[in-house]
């Protein structure tokens, strides 16, 4: 009777990752996207914003919104039949994608997990479906300004200033007087 009702709470929450988690952040993503998919039924919008990423943070700044358009036009997320896509060693993210129905249709989810002190973050959202595509955040061209790591310098045989050449920059600040 106990292994009845364990399949019908797993048909009932719409999961099938039986088979996945052997690696801890594997289970932890897959943990991730199940708390996504209750704290959007919840309207939780603050909740998933707050947990998720910084780059999902900076770059999705009118989440709220955003939310809250996409609870009012796809409905309830009924379930997620999620899998994994697997890489070798320990990785650095972990992408859980799969079929979800909706109240208002069917969509192909994909999300993207990385991970800060034992917890999975969301990176990112993606829903396809109904002739559309939900990115959350938007497709960008690398990271903003403030994330990115400065470019690594690599020494010269000869820099401008031994051969008496001042950059621009140089001069520019010699000028004011710095």
């Amino acid at each position: 009777m106990a292994v009845v009702i364990g399949i019908v709470c797993l048909m009932l929450a719409g999961c099938n990752h039986t088979d996945y988690g052997s690696n801890p952040r594997e289970k932890l993503a897959l943990s991730g996207a199940s708390g996504l998919r209750e704290a959007f039924n919840r309207g939780a919008c603050r909740q998933i914003f707050d947990d998720a990423d910084e780059v999902f943070r900076v770059s999705e700044t009118d989440w709220l919104d955003v939310c809250e358009r996409m609870r009012k036009r796809l409905g309830w997320w009924r379930s997620f039949h999620v899998q994994l896509r697997r890489t070798n060693g320990v990785p650095l993210r972990v992408v859980v994608y799969g079929d979800a129905e909706f109240a208002k249709g069917r969509y192909q989810v994909e999300t993207v997990w990385h991970f800060d002190k034992g917890r999975a973050e969301l990176f990112s959202l993606i829903l396809r479906g109904g002739g559309e595509q939900i990115q959350i955040p938007p497709l960008r061209f690398g990271l903003p300004r403030r994330l990115m790591d400065p470019p690594a310098r690599r020494p010269t045989r000869a820099s401008a200033t031994d051969q008496g050449v001042r950059p621009t920059w140089a001069a520019s600040l010699a000028d004011r007087g710095c």
